[in-house]
């Protein structure tokens, strides 16, 4: 990726009033799957401080605070949160880039992001603000498409064999699609194995002839990945993948590294569960960044 992808993405996301409507269409219906994921692993008595990193019109944040949270969301974007604000409130909502929070250490009890980290072109930097911004004993929930899955690729190629279209950028055509799928299967079988995290990224189309589908995405977001790096922060993770109908839910539970949907959940160990003489992670340590 080129050094000032970090600075396109930003204008892009500032700037992009096309990239904004499509936001805006993405109702309480839409963010269904996710309001289940978090309901399944946060209870608002015990967690009830939440943020909601990476939050874009806030259509999220005003979902979970219907389901009793206290909620801040974040975006980078002021064309965003200026959409959001009409939706929560401006002292709800605050305007900051995810690799440095004007959040205090432990600040939440839960850090939630939705279709957010395959947008982000440092992701360890931005799962340690996360870590450092949840309490021990809290937890950081990540839901994604898993960009390296090939199960996205089968639809595509179902759906062309059927006279249907592809995935833009991903998958146009047929060939596309059939490659796509057997790269993305040699990926998930070379991360399932691995030892450490192999963060992947991309160049983005930021031409605006794209709006949604991922074309924007400028990391290739895969479970293993994060929760790998969130265990070396000092994490448990409790769940690698997520589904919202049975199919999918069967391959989260049997194929995690397959699973077409990531279903990060990974609990911040308290102070005293650290290793003594282990090297001192952002999530275990009292002292400030």
């Amino acid at each position: 990726m080129k050094p000032d992808a970090r600075a396109a993405l930003r204008r892009f996301y500032q700037e992009n009033a096309a990239y904004c409507e499509d936001l805006l269409a993405h109702d309480a219906a839409y963010h269904r799957g996710f309001l289940a994921f978090v309901a399944r692993w946060l209870d608002a008595r015990r967690f009830p401080r939440l943020l909601d990193l990476g939050c874009g019109t806030a259509a999220s944040t005003a979902c979970l605070s219907e389901l009793g949270f206290r909620v801040v969301g974040s975006d980078l974007s002021p064309l965003f949160l200026s959409e959001g604000r009409r939706r929560c409130g401006a002292e709800s909502l605050v305007c900051g880039d995810a690799f440095a929070l004007p959040f205090g250490d432990g600040a939440f009890d839960a850090v939630v992001s939705y279709e957010f980290i395959e947008h982000v072109p440092d992701v360890p930097r931005v799962l340690a603000e996360m870590a450092r911004l949840t309490r021990p004993g809290g937890r950081i929930l990540i839901s994604s498409p898993n960009l390296c899955s090939p199960f996205f690729a089968l639809a595509d190629v179902v759906n062309l064999l059927c006279g249907r279209g592809g995935r833009p950028v991903f998958a146009p055509t047929l060939p596309r699609a059939l490659a796509w799928m057997l790269h993305n299967t040699r990926l998930c079988l070379s991360k399932l194995f691995s030892p450490e995290p192999t963060f992947l990224y991309r160049e983005p189309d930021l031409s605006g002839k794209v709006v949604g589908g991922d074309a924007d995405s400028a990391y290739l977001a895969h479970p293993y990945d994060l929760a790998r790096e969130l265990s070396r922060l000092g994490c448990r993770v409790l769940s690698r993948a997520s589904g919202a109908r049975l199919h999918t839910r069967a391959v989260a539970a049997l194929l995690p590294a397959f699973a077409p949907f990531i279903g990060i959940v990974a609990e911040k160990k308290r102070t005293d569960d650290c290793p003594r003489n282990q090297a001192v992670s952002s999530s275990c340590s009292a002292r400030k960044r």
